[in-house]
């Protein structure tokens, strides 16, 4: 599948991201915010924040970024276009409009159109794994964390994005 490879990718530019709402909101829902600092520099935009809380942005350690009114019109081209909700489609902008190669999202639409504009997408699966491979968590940690996201988060993983993602963390 194409999408587990992206896993194992090298996350270019990890030192800067635009987050989506899932990932925050998933990561918190499992008292697991602290993974994303993985990511150097995290960023998001006022309608990410509106839609998550601004307390739990704090929490994830995300700048709120504006938009500057052509990268507004971006949003709105990307949201209508692509049948994007606001918040995936200003992530998007935001991503643009700083030159960030990273988007961390956990909607399928928008990691698709990620793609479609040579960003790279990731999902809170992927930050646990991440999160194992650079040392920020042990292995157990990291098994514990998928088992959460799968059953104690509104997160819908597959059982084979599970059975993936815990085979990787045992196996490396």
């Amino acid at each position: 599948m194409q999408s587990r490879k992206t896993y194992d990718g090298d996350w270019r530019a990890m030192n800067k991201s635009v987050l989506d709402a899932g990932p925050i909101i998933h990561l918190n829902q499992i008292e697991q915010l602290e993974l994303l600092e993985i990511i150097d520099n995290r960023y998001t935009t006022q309608k990410v924040a509106e839609e998550v809380g601004k307390e739990i942005i704090e929490d994830s350690g995300a700048e709120i970024n504006g938009l500057s009114g052509e990268a507004k019109d971006e949003s709105k081209y990307l949201s209508n276009k692509y049948n994007l909700e606001l918040g995936e489609s200003t992530a998007l902008a935001l991503c643009k409009q700083e030159n960030i190669k990273l988007l961390l999202t956990d909607d399928l639409e928008a990691r698709s159109t990620a793609k479609k504009l040579e960003i790279e997408p990731h999902g809170t699966v992927g930050i646990a794994v991440k999160a194992y491979s650079t040392g920020k968590i042990g292995r157990e940690k990291a098994v514990k964390t998928i088992e959460g996201l799968n059953k104690e988060s509104s997160l819908f993983i597959t059982s084979d994005l599970v059975r993936w993602a815990k085979n990787h963390i045992r196996n490396h």
